[in-house]
C-alpha cells in the first residue's frame, strides 16, 4: 500500500487527483458503456460517431497488468488572438482539446512514478474514463453530463495507466451519480444554446449538443442561432455558466496566433495536405488538425468570423 501511495503522490504533487482501480472495475464500465450505446438513448448518429472509441477487448498486450490508476488533470483554455481585416479577433479552444503537451507531461510523471521503481506501465486506452471517474469517486457528473472533480471543477482531462502493481485490496466503488447541487439548479440548461440539456432525464440530447455539432462536419442545423458560435471546436457555455466552476478556469493567451493568409486558407477549406505548410504547422501546434476532416474546423471558424462582423 505504501508503494501505491508513493506512486499516486507523484501525480498529486503535480496538481492531479488520483484513484486506483481494479481490472474488474474497468470491465464493468466498458460493458455498461456498450449497453448505453446500444440502448438508443444517445441517438444513432452520436453512437455511430463515438462508440468505436471504446473496446470490449481493451486490455493491452505485453507484461502482466494487475491494476490501474485514473487521473484528473487540470487543463487550460487557449485564447488565440490575431488581427484580421483591421480588427483584433479571438478564437477560444476549450480545455481538453489542445492537450498534447499535457499528455507528454503526464507520461513523464508516470515514468517517475512507475518506471523508476521498476514497474511496467502503459496508457489505459479504449475505456470510458468519464464513467470510471464517477464510479471510482474521483468525479461526479453535472446535469450537462460533464465530469466535475472536487477542487478542479470540470476543466479537467482524464488519463489512466495500467500497471503491474498489485491493486489495493479494498477500493470504493459507487453508483453513477450527479452532483447533489444539480438537483435544484438549472443554470446550465438555461444557458445551453442548443437546448440539449433535459431537466427530466439524466442523459442530455447528445446529437443537439454544440460540442457534437462542432466536432462533426456538414451544415449546422437551421435551428442553431449564429450567436451560439464561440469556440473553434467544442463548447464552453454550460461549463462557464456553472456555479461549481467559479474560479477554476485557467486561460492561456496566444498573441498573433495566425496571420491573415492563414485565416484565409483555413476558411477556404479543402484538403489538409493542400494547406500551406505554415498553416498546417500552426494548426498542429494547437492540436486542431484532428478537427479538419469533413471541414468542421474551417466551417466553425467561418461561423465565428461571420458572427463578429
Amino acid at each position: 500500500m505504501h508503494v501505491l501511495r508513493q506512486a499516486a503522490e507523484v501525480f498529486e504533487q503535480a496538481g492531479c487527483k488520483t484513484k486506483w482501480l481494479t481490472l474488474a472495475h474497468i470491465d464493468e464500465t466498458v460493458w455498461e458503456t456498450y449497453d448505453l450505446f446500444h440502448s438508443g438513448k444517445l441517438g444513432p448518429a452520436f453512437s455511430a460517431r463515438y462508440q468505436h472509441k471504446f473496446r470490449l477487448d481493451w486490455q493491452p498486450s505485453g507484461p502482466t497488468i494487475r491494476s490501474a490508476i485514473l487521473l484528473a488533470v487540470p487543463v487550460h483554455m487557449l485564447l488565440l488572438r490575431f488581427h484580421y481585416h483591421g480588427a483584433q479577433r479571438e478564437i477560444a479552444v476549450p480545455p481538453g482539446y489542445a492537450c498534447s503537451d499535457t499528455e507528454s507531461r503526464i507520461w513523464k510523471l508516470a515514468e517517475t512514478a512507475f518506471g523508476e521503481a521498476g514497474h511496467d506501465f502503459q496508457w489505459l486506452r479504449g475505456v470510458p474514463l468519464k464513467l470510471l471517474a464517477v464510479r471510482s469517486g474521483l468525479c461526479l457528473y453535472g446535469r450537462n453530463n460533464i465530469t466535475y472533480c472536487e477542487e478542479l471543477g470540470s476543466f479537467i482531462e482524464l488519463y489512466g495507466f495500467v500497471t503491474d502493481m498489485d491493486a489495493p485490496k479494498q477500493i470504493p466503488w459507487y453508483p453513477s451519480a450527479q452532483m447533489p447541487e444539480c438537483a435544484a439548479c438549472t443554470v446550465c440548461a438555461q444557458a445551453c444554446p442548443s437546448a440539449c440539456i433535459d431537466l427530466h432525464s439524466p442523459i442530455i440530447h447528445a446529437e443537439r449538443c454544440l460540442t457534437y455539432l462542432n466536432e462533426n462536419g456538414g451544415d449546422f442545423p437551421a435551428w442553431l442561432k449564429p450567436s451560439a458560435h464561440h469556440t473553434a471546436v467544442g463548447c464552453m457555455i454550460c461549463q462557464r455558466a456553472c456555479p461549481k466552476n467559479r474560479g477554476h478556469l485557467s486561460v492561456q493567451t496566444v498573441e498573433s496566433a495566425f496571420d491573415k493568409d492563414e485565416i484565409d486558407a483555413i476558411c477556404a477549406g479543402g484538403e489538409f495536405h493542400d494547406l500551406p505548410e505554415k498553416t498546417q504547422k500552426t494548426l498542429k501546434s494547437f492540436d486542431l488538425d484532428d478537427y479538419w476532416p469533413k471541414q468542421a474546423l474551417s466551417r466553425n471558424i467561418r461561423a465565428l468570423l461571420a458572427k463578429n462582423e
